[in-house]
């Protein structure tokens, strides 16, 4: 499985708020930390998405991916409202290729 490309894919239904899309990657049991907090579970993780969307529309560039066993290391960039982010995002992936966690430092 080519965990590199999934990432692409959910940077690029990130950043046009595409929630229908995110739900097919994202496994039930998902789990999304970053310096705001923690969201647990398919239905809490898609609500915070849902209201960053509405509230902020951010657009994510993709700097560097890096394929780790079932893990992807990603260097972005952000822009959230007037500010621009650099972020690390750790994403694992569950055997069967559905996001189950994401692990977000700001740099």
């Amino acid at each position: 499985m080519n965990f590199k490309e999934l990432a692409y894919k959910y940077f690029e239904f990130f950043s046009i708020g595409d929630l229908e899309s995110l739900m097919k990657i994202y496994d039930k049991n998902i789990c999304l930390i970053d310096w705001n907090g923690q969201w647990d579970g398919f239905t809490e993780v898609l609500n915070m998405n849902k209201s960053l969307f509405e509230d902020f529309s951010p657009k994510v560039e993709v700097k560097e991916i890096k394929e780790l066993s079932n893990r992807t290391y990603c260097l972005i960039e952000i822009k959230v409202g007037e500010e621009t982010l650099k972020v690390m995002d750790v994403i694992d992936y569950s055997s069967d290729g559905k996001i189950i966690r994401i692990e977000a430092f700001k740099g």
